[in-house]
């Protein structure tokens, strides 16, 4: 029997950690609606290069870059441009840009 609660605080654990890594992601996606709702920018320009995103990632507290320049900053400062928090490469999550897109229209054309 302890066997089995080990195993299964293990997988707990396990399971908590994958949730941990795509909080990012998590983060990005529910807050995009209401970005985009009162965004007067647009939305595919990165705030580092200010080049249209193509290969995009967010941080961990929810910043959309362009993944090369993000990875460049956090290479340098460890921490995200726009909000200052601390932020790890192996925190940054890439998104694909097809997701984004598909994602957007849902936002504009939800049901």
């Amino acid at each position: 029997m302890s066997q089995r609660i080990v195993r299964l605080t293990t997988t707990l654990a396990e399971l908590q950690s994958e949730m941990r890594k795509h909080s990012s992601a998590v983060s990005y996606f529910e807050s995009l609606a209401g970005r985009q709702a009162r965004s007067d920018t647009d939305e595919d320009t990165c705030i580092i290069c200010f080049e249209q995103m193509t290969r995009l990632a967010v941080t961990p507290c929810g910043h959309l870059f362009c993944l090369q320049c993000i990875t460049s900053c956090v290479n340098t400062n460890a921490q995200c441009p726009t909000c200052r928090q601390a932020v790890k490469l192996e925190q940054l999550v890439e998104i694909m840009v097809l997701c984004s897109v598909v994602l957007l229209s849902l936002v504009d054309n939800p049901g």
